[in-house]
């Protein structure tokens, strides 16, 4: 259990477990860190946040309010979007986890396979108004 140097942390947050946060992060108010959590250094993690279970979050990484975090692995450099949802997910390299994004899988995302898999979601949500009207049109 650690807090780094020139940490922000306000004091609406909750800390429970083994936890080890990395210098010069900020943790904004109503976020629960609860579990063997490992945060690194010049992280920005936002409102509302909860991060619980065997967590490691890089160094340099973007965590958007209201995301939730179970037994994952978040690599340096990363971006999780609002109302994200990740549980057992594995990153081996940076990546942007888009806005209100809900990852369940227990498996190891790498470069190319969660691209792809992201790509898809994207596709989906900037076309489906698109989609929702073919759909109206072909009744």
């Amino acid at each position: 259990m650690g807090i780094g140097v020139h940490c922000e942390i306000d004091p609406r947050v909750s800390l429970n477990g083994d936890y080890s946060i990395g210098d010069f992060t900020a943790i904004r108010k109503m976020t629960t860190i609860s579990g063997n959590v490992t945060i690194g250094d010049d992280v920005l993690i936002g409102e509302g946040v909860k991060i619980s279970g065997n967590t490691i979050i890089g160094d340099l990484c973007l965590i958007e309010a209201g995301a939730v975090i179970t037994d994952s692995r978040i690599p340096e450099g990363s971006i999780v979007g609002r109302y994200s949802m990740l549980k057992h997910v594995n990153m081996t390299s940076a990546r942007c986890v888009p806005r209100g994004l809900c990852v369940l899988k227990d498996r190891n995302y790498s470069g190319s396979g969660l691209l792809r898999y992201l790509s898809v979601v994207m596709w989906y949500y900037i076309n489906r108004r698109a989609l929702k009207r073919a759909l109206r049109l072909e009744k």
